[in-house]
């Protein structure tokens, strides 16, 4: 990134529109996420227990903001995977998490301009799915050709190894001005409180404030760039990354380079998911596997959603079939009275994936048992009779079927 001069950045930051703008952003994004009642740090406030003060409680994040005053503890907490098992996540205070995004919403556009035309992650314009769609399409360009190589690495646990003096020197030589820095640093190293202990981070940043994202993305910026200009092809998203190219040699030198990048920035490679070799050689990539010049879904990750879906949806034999209806929904919508906020991203994220998948029989297969959930669900049973009557059902609340969205996002078409 090259280091220009701002010089309007920090006073934009400490507005009294900016900082309006930033709870604005907040409100409607926790609302939009049924998360303002529910997200609670050691404050003990919400962003809607806090309008009928709103206008003070802003003031005093103007001023916090101006005298850098040190930041109040965030709350760890740890929360379900969806593949299981548990992680951490840091819950900022409420005045914190405006100031954060306060900082956010102006040094994000910034770096928007100068990140690299190989990275997709946490960008509006050049979203994961892009990678993935650029990868699947090389892959199956040049799967029959002899001379072509894979290279595809990542880092190990990467948020949770940024090195703090690694990455203020990144943000220095970005070109932000001083008071701009030391204000993100307060939130580099922002305490936090668990298990009833005041501590604070030695190395990594914390997962939860919508800074971490763009740290991921900055951090290993240069790398970016010199990826991109000596391999065919390069695309990172986040701490995983590819790489194609004719000459097995040259991707050895760039494998080096990356293990002595690696180290200056104190990261670790995971070495169990590494590999170098032709591109007939299986791996996987964001999710998808690419296999024999076929490119289909992890059958692991196919489990996880059939058998979310086998909980969720329990045939109740009290409930009437208008209840059940709008059980289904509820549970496409996020409906909080579910307490299930991602269970139709969940799955339509395996639908849109699909769109690159190849594997038409799988799609199919997977189709065919979800239809057979969902008989269970109206009906108690799979029976030629309840399929036909469940077949019904779902054409009446004109509810599609997954092999039809696949169709749909396949030929472009749109669907809620």
């Amino acid at each position: 990134m090259p280091k220009t001069k701002i010089k309007s950045m920090y006073a934009d930051i400490i507005s009294w529109d900016n900082i309006c703008n930033a709870y604005l952003d907040l409100y409607y994004s926790f609302t939009e996420k049924n998360k303002g009642f529910s997200y609670q740090a050691v404050d003990g406030q919400t962003l809607y227990e806090i309008e009928a003060d709103v206008e003070d409680i802003l003031k005093e994040v103007q001023k916090e903001l101006i005298e850098m005053s040190p930041l109040h503890p965030a709350k760890f907490v740890e929360i379900p995977k969806k593949g299981g098992g548990t992680r951490g996540i840091y819950m900022l205070p409420v005045k914190e998490r405006i100031k954060c995004q306060a900082i956010f919403r102006i040094i994000e556009p910034y770096f928007e301009k100068r990140y690299s035309d190989y990275l997709y992650s946490f960008r509006s314009t050049k979203p994961s799915y892009y990678a993935s769609r650029a990868v699947r399409r090389f892959y199956l360009r040049n799967f029959d050709k002899k001379e072509m190589y894979v290279l595809k690495m990542d880092f190990h646990k990467y948020s949770d190894f940024h090195n703090h003096e690694y990455l203020l020197k990144v943000l220095q030589k970005s070109g932000l001005e001083k008071p701009v820095i030391e204000l993100i640093k307060l939130f580099i190293r922002q305490p936090f409180i668990k298990k009833g202990t005041i501590m604070s981070l030695c190395t990594g940043t914390m997962q939860g404030m919508n800074l971490c994202p763009l740290f991921n993305n900055i951090y290993v910026g240069d790398m970016d760039e010199y990826l991109g200009k000596n391999a065919h092809f390069y695309r990172r998203v986040g701490d995983d990354f590819i790489m194609f190219d004719k000459n097995k040699d040259k991707l050895l030198k760039i494998k080096a380079y990356v293990e002595n990048k690696a180290e200056e920035a104190k990261l670790i490679i995971n070495d169990d998911k590494t590999i170098l070799g032709p591109l007939k050689a299986d791996f996987d990539f964001l999710g998808l596997q690419y296999h024999d010049g076929i490119v289909s879904f992890p059958q692991k990750s196919l489990k996880n959603i059939l058998d979310t879906w086998k909980k969720r949806l329990r045939y109740n034999e009290k409930l009437p079939l208008k209840g059940k209806m709008a059980k289904l929904k509820r549970f496409l919508t996020n409906d909080k009275r579910l307490n299930r906020k991602d269970n139709r991203e969940h799955f339509m994220h395996y639908v849109r994936s699909y769109n690159l998948v190849t594997d038409t029989t799988q799609v199919q297969e997977v189709s065919k048992r979800l239809f057979h959930l969902l008989t269970k669900f109206f009906t108690g049973g799979v029976t030629y009779k309840n399929m036909a009557r469940t077949k019904k059902i779902l054409k009446e609340s004109r509810f599609p079927t997954f092999t039809k969205l696949h169709y749909l996002y396949t030929h472009g078409k749109s669907t809620r």
